[in-house]
């Protein structure tokens, strides 16, 4: 096996995919992956670095400071950030917003005056002095928190990830017999499926797929794997019982099958669109990792 993976690696051309852990793992193992994810459980690549790092940091939500929506860039939620924390910092430096609701009242100005009213040079000038120890703050912050841009378009103020991102160079070979999730379904994918589901005598799904595509070709719409494969109910055993989506994957690799290629992003209302990939065979996914 190694002999015919090294020979792939020197004989094709190989792509670059990606994938980013929470923490560092050096062995993938398929069988510990969760039978939840999109098309089952199996290693999870992109071929999106920028992809591969936002999942560095999924999971942390707990951890974002600042959250905006619909901000241009980078630059526009700092500067946010910046003018709220002003508004919580006195003209002599002193942070109050532990002792005040970030959100709601801020620190007037000297004479009295509300923060979002600027009407004398007094304010004014008070005003630039308490921005500025917000970017002097923002500076020292920066050392432990950065900005992303989230996979739904949100950009967020997080603490640092220290998440692992791991790159693999995979044959061209192997990447392309991969079943296309979003190509019409073919009738030996379609009868695996069937198998899949009698194992467990969950005819019923089958027969209600089987309806669904009938109906779809009668309206001339083609059906993907990806809608057929998603749409199943969540108690069905082919999404939550590993011994019969294991009896499932074994009949396409029996077809030459190598994993499941789709498109991701599409799901996630305004996320970003890359080409991703679930592998079944980790031993082999592990030897085309180079970093």
């Amino acid at each position: 096996m190694r002999d015919l993976i090294n020979l792939l690696r020197e004989s094709s051309e190989n792509v670059r995919l990606y994938r980013g852990d929470s923490t560092k793992i050096d062995n993938f193992d398929a069988k510990q992956t969760s039978l939840y994810g999109l098309f089952g459980h199996g290693i999870y690549l992109t071929d999106n670095k920028r992809v591969a790092n936002d999942y560095k940091s999924k999971g942390s939500d707990g951890e974002v400071l600042f959250r905006m929506e619909g901000a241009k860039n980078k630059q526009e939620i700092v500067r946010r950030w910046v003018e709220r924390r002003a508004a919580k910092i006195d003209e002599n430096g002193i942070d109050h917003s532990s002792e005040i609701a970030f959100w709601s009242s801020n620190v007037p100005y000297s004479d009295g005056g509300d923060w979002s009213v600027v009407t004398n040079d007094l304010r004014r000038t008070e005003r630039e002095k308490r921005v500025a120890y917000a970017q002097a703050l923002w500076v020292k912050m920066s050392r432990k928190y950065e900005v992303r841009k989230k996979l739904d378009g949100t950009f967020v103020i997080q603490k640092k990830t220290i998440g692992a991102l791991a790159e693999f160079d995979v044959p061209q070979e192997v990447v392309r017999h991969c079943l296309d999730a979003e190509a019409e379904i073919n009738h030996h994918v379609m009868d695996s499926i069937e198998h899949a589901l009698s194992k467990h005598g969950d005819m019923q799904t089958a027969r209600d797929i089987k309806s669904f595509i009938r109906q779809q070709e009668r309206e001339g719409e083609e059906v993907s794997f990806r809608e057929v494969f998603t749409n199943i109910g969540v108690d069905s055993p082919l999404r939550g019982d590993r011994a019969v989506l294991d009896y499932f994957i074994s009949e396409l690799q029996e077809q030459g099958y190598t994993g499941i290629s789709y498109l991701g992003g599409i799901t996630m209302g305004g996320g970003y669109k890359h080409r991703a990939y679930v592998f079944w065979d980790s031993d082999e996914i592990n030897l085309y990792r180079v970093k």
